[in-house]
């Protein structure tokens, strides 16, 4: 009898799990540079990740409009389409050509303004919209000698860089701060001892919010005579060369919404986690159309020791 009640209660259940597939759009406005765009489907869920689907979309129609001017992004071709698979920019789409896109520079992203993009593929058409953030300079990059008195009464002193710039008020602001740093190093070639020139990047900061302090004065110091590399020439004078970057919301909730999905160990091996909806700003699709104003290079000449 209660073989019989269990297989009674014993249902077959048949999941859907490809769904229909989306188109995902990638775009990230840069001031001063020109749009890229990258459109492809979204994966299913049963495909192996591992192995790169051929899902990039090289024939949509795409424009990107500011105020009365309406620019329509070609797609890459020839050649270059199997590098720059499903990047859309503007320019001249020589599709003619074998070997060749060429694209003009003549179409640059301004800081403050507002962009609408539309996308035509298929049936369905995408849109969405961003204003790329004002572009924030740093008001002072310099070193500092930072002095402190270790639990032993010893007297450490410190190098430190120190970073100061006004936040943009009355906005939601989102910063990133780089340093990278170029180095001649001398290698040993195929034909005896060599002098190269290497490139490091010693700092990617997490984002800072202008979250109650609207308006004020940032000033970020951190400690960099641990982290630059003087075994070869102690004398090295090092050229550290900053920059600021401002960042539209709407991206730091797109990737903090990746970071919550998977983005750690924890969510990656964690077969319990709970799912999280990524956030997306795209009409009729997925994926984000954001920007970012970078600053101008601010360089720091750094010895150690002096």
């Amino acid at each position: 009898m209660m073989a019989l009640i269990h297989s009674s209660c014993v249902r077959n259940i048949e999941i859907d799990v490809e769904g229909d597939r989306k188109v995902v759009v990638y775009g990230m406005l840069e001031a001063g540079k020109e749009p890229r765009i990258y459109l492809y489907k979204s994966i299913p869920f049963e495909l192996d990740v591992s192995i790169p689907p051929l899902s990039f979309i090289n024939d949509a129609q795409v424009f990107l409009i500011n105020n009365d001017e309406r620019i329509l992004l070609s797609p890459r071709q020839g050649y270059e389409k199997t590098i720059f698979r499903g990047l859309y920019q503007p320019g001249i789409d020589m599709q003619d050509s074998v070997l060749v896109t060429y694209y003009t520079a003549d179409f640059l992203i301004n800081s403050g303004e507002t962009y609408q993009l539309e996308v035509n593929y298929e049936d369905d058409q995408i849109t969405s919209s961003t204003q790329v953030p004002e572009t924030v300079e740093f008001k002072n990059a310099l070193i500092e000698k930072d002095t402190t008195v270790n639990g032993d009464g010893e007297t450490i002193i410190r190098d430190r860089l120190v970073l100061t710039f006004d936040d943009q008020p009355g906005k939601e602001n989102y910063y990133k701060y780089t340093v990278d740093y170029q180095q001649e190093v001398v290698i040993q070639g195929d034909s005896g001892p060599e002098t190269v020139r290497v490139n490091y990047s010693f700092l990617r900061n997490r984002f800072i919010s202008d979250e109650g302090n609207d308006g004020k004065t940032f000033r970020i110091r951190f400690v960099v005579d641990d982290k630059v590399n003087t075994f070869q020439n102690p004398d090295y004078i090092f050229q550290l060369q900053t920059t600021l970057l401002n960042y539209d919301p709407e991206f730091i909730r797109f990737n903090s919404s990746l970071v919550q999905q998977g983005g750690d160990e924890e969510g990656l091996l964690n077969p319990f986690r709970e799912p999280v909806i990524i956030k997306s700003n795209i009409n009729g699709g997925l994926g984000i159309f954001s920007a970012l104003a970078q600053s101008k290079v601010s360089v720091v000449p750094y010895q150690p020791g002096n």
